[in-house]
């Protein structure tokens, strides 16, 4: 009995895995909007019902997966706000943007659930709190923390910062001649411009 439940958990994960990926491949060739629950049923060869045992609808599938690669970008870039203190600003955040351009560049079906996210209106509601939550979290309470700010200034330059970040990352992506040292470069110096203007107490507390 033990040896059949395990079987039957191992199909199961086997199942949404196949979901999960033939999804992705579906997005990535003919686009979010495009892509129906049937399609995807299709290319994974499984009985309509069993995709919504895994996910009550194509909505939830796209927020399982924006969940995912949110929850992937901001573990990677968790140690770089830890260890900030130990090494220039500007290691830190040519860092970052490395780490950001690279997770992007391997992880395009992110975009375009994010560019889906920018234009649905039963999301708009949503678009006030960011696309990417997770990361709204870590960076605003850093703020906080370091520069003992409010949570709306927190709040507030973060969402600047990140939605910096992504058009600057996405130039990258979808413009061939523009070199990814000079999309580092200009992220790194725009955003130690961006922080010590508005919170300018941090200034003293990171090496330069």
């Amino acid at each position: 009995m033990k040896n059949e439940s395990i079987s039957r958990a191992d199909k199961k994960r086997s199942t949404r895995k196949s979901i999960i990926d033939s999804s992705i491949n579906l997005f990535l060739k003919q686009g979010v909007n495009a892509t129906q629950v049937g399609d995807i049923v299709e290319k994974s060869n499984i009985a309509r019902g069993t995709f919504y045992i895994h996910f009550a609808d194509k909505e939830g599938l796209l927020e399982y997966l924006l969940h995912s690669y949110n929850t992937e970008l901001t573990e990677g870039l968790q140690p770089l706000f830890k260890n900030i203190k130990n090494q220039s600003i500007e290691k830190t955040l040519n860092i970052m943007a490395e780490n950001i351009l690279d997770f992007l560049e391997s992880n395009k079906v992110f975009v375009l659930i994010y560019a889906d996210r920018m234009t649905s209106d039963k999301s708009i509601n949503r678009l006030k709190d960011g696309v990417n939550p997770q990361m709204i979290d870590l960076i605003s309470s850093f703020f906080s923390r370091e520069a003992n700010c409010n949570k709306h200034q927190a709040i507030l330059l973060t969402q600047g910062l990140l939605a910096m970040w992504m058009r600057m990352a996405l130039q990258h992506l979808f413009t061939k001649d523009l070199p990814r040292h000079e999309v580092i470069n200009a992220v790194a110096i725009m955003t130690k411009g961006a922080v010590f203007s508005y919170l300018p107490e941090l200034k003293d507390k990171f090496k330069n």
